[in-house]
């Protein structure tokens, strides 16, 4: 089950994360593809909206119109204009222009005959230059014109192109991103569920493990951690301790107080017992008013010195008992050593129990090695 939600909650993630990242390659793609290319395509510098050659061919037609006017047989004015005349020749001599205006070629040839007629002969009037060149000069506007309102229709459907495409960024970065927060929350409500089944996972494994009275651990802890132990025992020199413990005449204390009061005093003996051990020690619930105690890696002196403690702790703890010899509520302890004679658990604990049963014969309230 946790796997399965560890997986559902790992593809949620991923979807999440692939939207925005499809938002943030869609918005690239727009910033440093699209929009350039159009930048370029319509910028002052460009070829489309840079200023066209039909254009170029009228200026210098015109100057040469400014040269002709003004010139005598021998000014360098006639040498200007026919420089002009030749430039203008070849700005309007394009294969474009001739597919699409009719006056191209005829205005060509009419170019062709006046530089002609320039070089082999006088120069001519204004009146005259005005008269060879005017019709060039309209088929050049006609272009001029006619190129401006085809670039007019193209930067129209670029327009709307462009307006498409923001529509469609904006709409599919509107979908993408609410698609990336479903799958984000999609993904948090799989985390949560994920964290709150392990949390009701540990929480059952803890309940599964521990006493809920005394909040001590269960006899299967106890089975469990024995078996780590021996395992231990068996693949290094290492020893530890167990202490079976009993509190001495708890019968006569519940037939006298009652179980309510019976199970105050044994959380209390719980307590006092956890109170006195060292961080790496356990203690369980062995069954009815019956604890044990685990001592990891402890040598034998060592459990008899805790056990020792536990006997004052629990001494101390003054719970008045009317049934006992000593007025007070007290424990017995059998302390034994699992080392490399200890052949398995079962016989571990016959040996503490024994030991157990040994010093509740020896007047209780005391412990046997």
């Amino acid at each position: 089950m946790i796997g399965k939600l560890l997986r559902l909650r790992t593809r949620w993630l991923w979807l999440s994360l692939l939207s925005f990242s499809v938002i943030l390659a869609w918005i690239t793609y727009e910033t440093r593809w699209f929009y350039p290319e159009m930048q370029r395509y319509f910028g002052d510098s460009g070829t489309l909206m840079g200023q066209q050659l039909a254009s170029r061919s009228r200026h210098h037609l015109q100057a040469a119109l400014s040269d002709l006017s003004v010139i005598t047989e021998k000014d360098d004015s006639l040498t200007n204009a026919l420089s002009n005349l030749d430039i203008a020749w070849g700005f309007i001599n394009i294969a474009v222009y001739k597919e699409h205006y009719a006056c191209t070629e005829p205005s060509l040839e009419r170019l062709d005959r006046f530089i002609e007629r320039i070089e082999a002969a006088q120069p001519p009037t204004a009146q005259e230059s005005l008269t060879e060149l005017l019709p060039v000069l309209q088929c050049a506007t006609e272009i001029e014109q006619g190129q401006w309102d085809t670039r007019s229709a193209v930067a129209m459907e670029v327009a709307q192109r462009i307006n498409f495409h923001q529509r469609m960024l904006l709409g599919g970065a509107a979908v993408l991103y609410l698609m990336g927060i479903g799958f984000w929350w999609l993904h948090e409500q799989q985390r949560t569920a994920f964290n709150q089944n392990l949390r009701d996972k540990l929480r059952w494994k803890k309940q599964a493990l521990h006493d809920p009275l005394t909040g001590a651990l269960n006899r299967r802890a106890l089975d469990a951690d024995l078996s780590l132990h021996f395992e231990r025992m068996a693949s290094e020199d290492y020893s530890f301790v167990m202490l079976m413990c009993d509190i001495d005449y708890f019968k006569p204390y519940n037939d006298t107080l009652g179980h309510a009061e019976g199970d105050k005093a044994l959380q209390r003996v719980v307590t006092a017992i956890k109170d006195v051990l060292r961080q790496e020690d356990r203690i369980y619930r062995y069954g009815g008013e019956e604890l044990a105690v685990l001592l990891t890696g402890a040598s034998s002196d060592e459990g008899v010195e805790i056990a020792f403690r536990a006997l004052e702790a629990v001494e101390q703890l003054y719970i008045a008992n009317p049934g006992s010899p000593s007025t007070y509520l007290t424990i017995s302890i059998g302390v034994s050593c699992a080392n490399a004679g200890t052949h398995n658990a079962d016989a571990l604990i016959r040996d503490a129990d024994k030991k157990l049963y040994r010093a509740k014969h020896n007047g209780r309230n005391c412990l046997a090695t």
